[in-house]
């Protein structure tokens, strides 16, 4: 049976599997919101049930347990919203995925790190809209209450010289061309 404590539930609401059925190599699944899919044996890590998130959406995530407060801020100290701070190396009771927090209109978000703080090694990348930021790492068993994450602009991908001939320039960019 898998693990359906409240904070599986909280975790991956829709996904959870309610009822796994062990025929062969691979576990068929009734998800909490309905959905059959086949996974290896452990469900949480495998990509199918990544890809049942994709569709469904993630959950509310955990509420409960001690929390990171992330700031997204950009170089000027203005809040960075609606950015994606991707945390893994979570734990609670069990390893818990990488997975996204968005951030709130002052640029922060919340992220659920349990109580297992000795077996906790924090990593955290940012996802948004024209802005990049280095990874931020904490040690095994020391993460912070508090962290902030300055988001620099991101550059426009380099431009190749030009190419082509019969009085036309043709710049290449990265996966597109323009014509001049």
């Amino acid at each position: 049976m898998p693990c359906t404590t409240g904070a599986a539930l909280a975790r991956f609401p829709h996904t959870v599997p309610l009822l796994r059925v062990f025929g062969y190599d691979k576990v068929i699944n009734m998800a909490w919101g309905g959905e059959i899919y086949e996974t290896q044996l452990n469900w949480e890590w495998d990509a199918a049930t990544l890809d049942v998130v994709e569709k469904l959406g993630w959950g509310p995530g955990l509420d409960s347990g001690d929390m990171v407060k992330v700031r997204v801020q950009s170089a000027d100290s203005t809040p960075v919203s609606g950015a994606k701070v991707w945390a893994d190396g979570r734990n609670y009771s069990f390893d818990l995925p990488d997975r996204p927090f968005l951030t709130d209109a002052d640029g922060y978000a919340r992220i659920p790190i349990g109580v297992d703080h000795d077996r906790t090694a924090l990593a955290m990348r940012l996802e948004a809209s024209g802005f990049t930021a280095p990874l931020a790492t904490f040690p095994q068993g020391a993460p912070p209450a508090e962290t902030v994450i300055t988001a620099r602009l991101a550059l426009p991908p380099k431009r190749q010289r030009p190419t082509g001939g019969a009085g036309e320039a043709c710049f290449k960019f990265p996966e597109m061309q323009f014509m001049a």
